[in-house]
């Protein structure tokens, strides 16, 4: 609402915007951008200012009347995120409302919406312990792919030489974050190193 003119900017991508025909409503228009990609929008919607929207009946929740808002197989959701959006989701809820303060790693954010369709991971509350991230370690041609998964976002690559003792020190950062995870691709030609991630 901005209805006495505060300047306002939105942007509104990759989401599933259910229950309504109307997915934006900006009061003072001079006032506001709203901009967005990849979302969900019911058939005959006002679009507006967002594109690439995917419209349909149905976003192919599995089972609404449950409140199991996670994607069926044949939901038009399923790989329709836009991979230039910033900030994907590495973590998500579990289940509903009602099941509240609970979350699971998101293994991947190719899907709309809150759920990722791949997600199979057991739920973390407010008293279990943190998930660790695995890093991933691969031979690409000349080069080496340090990998981990999106929910670590934040945690930092460090390296050290093989020398005791071991000394820690942040890892150039030339990382890439996809629909699918962190990557960082290492020179086989230079020294070789030890590699750690640390929040």
């Amino acid at each position: 609402s901005n209805a006495d003119g505060t300047r306002m900017v939105a942007e509104i991508s990759d989401n599933i915007i259910y229950g309504t025909k109307t997915p934006v409503l900006v009061e003072t228009a001079s006032a506001a951008v709203v901009t967005g990609a990849n979302n969900w929008i019911q058939t005959n919607a006002t679009i507006g200012s967002l594109t690439g929207s995917v419209q349909s009946a149905s976003p192919g929740f599995r089972n609404l009347a449950a409140q199991d808002y996670t994607l069926s197989n044949g939901s038009p959701c399923v790989g329709a995120a836009n991979a230039a959006v910033l900030g994907f989701a590495g973590k998500e809820y579990f289940q509903n409302e009602v099941t509240n303060r609970r979350w699971r790693i998101r293994n991947a954010a190719r899907d709309l919406g809150a759920f990722e369709s791949t997600s199979t991971n057991s739920p973390v509350g407010p008293y279990d312990a943190i998930p660790l991230p695995r890093l991933g370690v691969a031979n690409s041609g000349p080069n080496t792919v340090l990998s981990w998964p999106l929910f670590a976002q934040d945690f930092q690559l460090l390296e050290s030489d093989l020398r005791a003792p071991v000394t820690w020190i942040p890892a150039p950062d030339n990382s890439v974050t996809t629909l699918a995870g962190v990557s960082v691709t290492w020179s086989n030609t230079g020294k070789a190193a030890f590699f750690r991630l640390k929040k």
